[in-house]
């Protein structure tokens, strides 16, 4: 018999599975919904200009694109984040600031040739959109914890931000293919390629010291502290002490997080703090957000914004089965077809209720449970 396959990247779900993942997701959005969410919706397809737009630098091979009548080149969503700058550009340009909006799509970006991941997810997350980093940094980060606390399940929350390396390479005017070389090498923890290359660059040892180290600076808030010893810049040490207190915060609310300052965007429009969290059973992160101050700006209306996503996808694949009522079961002779419908009627005000034709003589209900 001829197979119909469906493309690399994408999965079928069967209805357990669905179950499963819509679950997930009401646990989600009564999260975002708590905090004062309002939940909007984007098209699928964007232009392709949008996206040139909103990515310094986009990658083109990750999209997948299209040509309609007019000749226009589209692209499916590749990320939320872009489509809600539009958005707001356009139809809140005057509105008063700040706006929360909450979001469940599909997103679609196309990844390496058997790398494991899916190229079509679905994303869930908020957009804090005029609220600088002091005012609503805390706000989000407590928004992801009680996100990920929905799970039921262990995790860990990661916290960077970018402008610890940006600002120290900016000190040493760096060129941009150099930045670019460096952060390759300090986000994959490429020890010896990344001393192999600092060599070239004839940094003074402390700035060198501080490279090598950055990597390893992850953990609890202690680290910060010691981040600070090998810190060269007063702008960087505001903002190590900018992160200090936002532990101290965070910890005074009852939630315990780590800091990994190695961490490097891999979207360019981040700006700010930026952080992942992990699950247990997974071997990637299952919510990623941080902060784009500069996004809208390229929109045409600048704001701060803030917001993060949790991939439905990498969730709901660690997570145990919940359990799935099965309808009831009503058997019905043909000539009581009339009958039968009614009384499902009135069952399904309660109930699941499939019916079957069957050769009984009369109406036959059989109660299922859970699976």
């Amino acid at each position: 018999m001829k197979m119909h396959w469906i493309p690399e990247g994408t999965r079928d779900f069967v209805p357990a599975q669905y179950h499963i993942k819509q679950n997930v997701k009401d646990r989600i959005e009564k999260v975002f919904d708590a905090f004062g969410y309002d939940e909007i919706s984007t098209p699928t397809l964007e232009y392709y200009q949008t996206y040139l737009t909103g990515f310094e630098q986009l990658k083109e091979e990750a999209m997948y694109k299209l040509i309609d009548l007019s000749g226009s080149i589209l692209a499916l969503r590749m990320d939320m984040t872009v489509p809600i700058a539009r958005f707001v550009s356009n139809k809140y340009k005057n509105v008063k600031k700040p706006l929360r909006f909450r979001y469940c799509a599909d997103v679609y970006k196309q990844k390496a040739h058997l790398g494991g991941k899916q190229n079509e997810v679905s994303d869930c997350g908020i957009e804090l959109i005029g609220l600088s980093s002091e005012e609503s940094d805390l706000e989000v980060i407590v928004c992801a914890m009680e996100v990920m606390r929905s799970l039921n399940k262990h995790f860990t929350l990661e916290i960077g931000e970018v402008n610890i390396f940006l600002k120290t390479c900016q000190k040493l005017a760096l060129s941009k293919e150099e930045i670019e070389t460096l952060a390759d090498y300090i986000d994959r923890k490429s020890m010896l390629d990344l001393a192999n290359y600092l060599e070239t660059l004839k940094l003074p040892i402390t700035y060198r010291t501080f490279f090598l180290k950055l990597p390893w600076l992850f953990g609890k808030g202690d680290i910060l502290q010691e981040a600070l010893e090998y810190c060269q810049d007063d702008e960087v040490k505001e903002i190590l002490f900018g992160l200090k207190l936002l532990d101290q915060q965070l910890r005074s609310l009852g939630y315990e997080v780590s800091f990994d300052l190695g961490k490097i965007a891999h979207l360019n429009y981040y700006s700010g703090i930026i952080f992942e969290a992990f699950m247990e059973g997974s071997g990637t992160s299952v919510l990623s957000g941080g902060r784009y101050d500069h996004l809208l700006e390229k929109f045409g209306k600048p704001a701060y914004a803030i917001g993060f996503s949790v991939k439905l996808d990498y969730v709901f694949a660690v997570l145990e089965e919940v359990p799935l009522e099965k309808p009831w079961i009503l058997y019905y002779p043909k000539a009581k077809t009339l009958e039968a419908l009614r009384y499902a009627g009135e069952l399904r005000k309660f109930h699941r209720v499939q019916l079957y034709p069957r050769e009984v003589e009369t109406l036959l209900l059989v109660k299922e449970g859970f699976v």
